[in-house]
């Protein structure tokens, strides 16, 4: 009975190796998710504003994913991507002070996220927030790309940087190209 459970034993582990495996982030790259309906072109504009601050010696790769919560949720939670940019509806649903970085220093007029009151209420709710001026710290609208339109609405973006990655200063460079015009 032992020798027939052993080839089990085996093919289980291998396949909770390769699992493993495939879900490390790589140590030499740096990614950037984007949760929104924007059209290819626009895509193509972030990568190129992007890319000039992105060292050579970094793999560098942009992800789009529908504007999807749980989707966000999950990339969250399993520590996806260096810059997060999304459609600025979902940025309630994600919002914690603590685990994101301060992008003040990145901050001017064109760039501030005015909230409306229900997003401002849903903050509060949640308790994240103790007033509008904390949100201002660490989320910034994408300003420096052309306007793009989904169904005759403009789409705005906003970007956040978790605390979770590896390279604080790419990702701020990177930031500073995609908020400031």
């Amino acid at each position: 009975m032992c020798n027939k459970s052993k080839p089990i034993y085996i093919l289980l582990a291998i396949f909770l190796l390769l699992l493993l495996t495939g879900c490390q982030k790589e140590e030499n790259s740096f990614d950037i998710l984007i949760f929104s309906t924007l059209p290819d072109e626009a895509l193509e504009e972030m990568k190129g504003l992007a890319k000039s601050e992105i060292p050579t010696k970094l793999e560098f790769k942009v992800s789009q994913y529908p504007p999807v919560n749980e989707r966000l949720i999950v990339e969250i939670v399993s520590h996806a991507g260096d810059i997060l940019i999304m459609d600025r509806e979902f940025l309630a649903s994600v919002y914690d002070a603590k685990e994101l970085y301060d992008l003040t220093e990145f901050r001017n007029e064109e760039n501030t996220i005015e909230l409306t009151s229900f997003e401002l209420e849903a903050l509060l709710a949640d308790g994240e927030v103790t007033e509008e001026a904390d949100v201002y710290d660490n989320a910034l609208k994408v300003s420096n790309l052309n306007t793009y339109y989904n169904e005759s609405e403009p789409i705005e973006l906003v970007a956040i940087i978790p605390k979770y990655i590896d390279d604080k200063d790419v990702a701020f460079s990177v930031i500073k190209k995609l908020v400031e015009e």
